[in-house]
């Protein structure tokens, strides 16, 4: 594994393209089990990565490319959310210095027989962290574009669940437990929570984590008192409409 130390960048996949032409009548088709989903929950994208041509091709592994980008387009706003296949480790070396080592995996190659295809999943949520709304996902490797697809993702009550797990959990990264937290406090605004950065000691992280249980529990309490109230419905619809 290759490791560059370096300074904040601003757009991470933007900065490295493992370059690896490809050859023979490639194509992409990606498929969805519902297109309808909550919001919180996985939104698994299966894609199929197609050789049509006569003869094998031997390429970089489609799952872990750089080229290969999934787009998740906000109708609304025609916003392109997007992320590579590939992904990039980041560590923070010195916050304060604004120094980071982001480690590049090394390539695969795979081969791929005539009219066949090798299979990958992704998971748009996941990686993108999306909002409730209606949106248009397609993948693209250079001037090649696959079928495109359109889901609508809802903030109802089973959406609760997830989002609470995620901000209790200990193990899931800073970002991603204050995206979920953000969102339960759009419809209990008391659910302030102070979560621990990774530069913060044992003890404090500890504390903090503390404080954390006492607002989940104060949260439980109250969405046992409101999940079936008519109420919920209205906070549930301003929460997506503030956004």
């Amino acid at each position: 594994m290759r490791t560059l130390l370096c300074g904040l960048f601003p757009v991470v996949m933007a900065f490295i393209a493992c370059a690896s032409k490809t050859e023979g009548e490639n194509s992409m088709l990606i498929k969805f089990k519902k297109t309808s989903f909550y919001f919180g929950e996985s939104v698994p994208v299966e894609i199929d990565y197609w050789n049509r041509g006569p003869d094998k091709i031997t390429i970089a592994n489609p799952a872990k490319s750089f080229e290969i980008y999934m787009h998740v387009l906000d109708s609304t706003t025609l916003e392109d959310l997007n992320y590579t296949m590939g992904r990039i480790e980041v560590t923070v070396m010195d916050k304060a210095g604004d120094q980071y080592a982001k480690s590049v995996p090394p390539q695969e190659v795979i081969a791929i027989a005539p009219d066949s295809f090798t299979s990958f999943s992704t998971d748009p949520n996941e990686r993108l962290y999306l909002h409730p709304g209606n949106f248009i996902c397609y993948l693209t490797e250079g001037e090649k574009e696959s079928n495109r697809v359109s889901i609508s993702v809802k903030y109802q009550r089973e959406s609760v669940v997830p989002l609470i797990q995620i901000a209790r959990d200990s193990s899931m990264i800073y970002g991603r437990r204050e995206w979920a937290a953000d969102w339960l406090k759009k419809i209990y605004p008391g659910f302030q929570l102070d979560l621990p950065y990774d530069e913060d000691t044992p003890e404090v992280k500890k504390e903090k984590e503390k404080q954390i249980t006492v607002k989940v529990a104060e949260f439980l309490s109250w969405w046992q008192e409101n999940k079936d109230s008519p109420k919920l419905d209205t906070l549930l619809l301003q929460a997506e409409t503030k956004f």
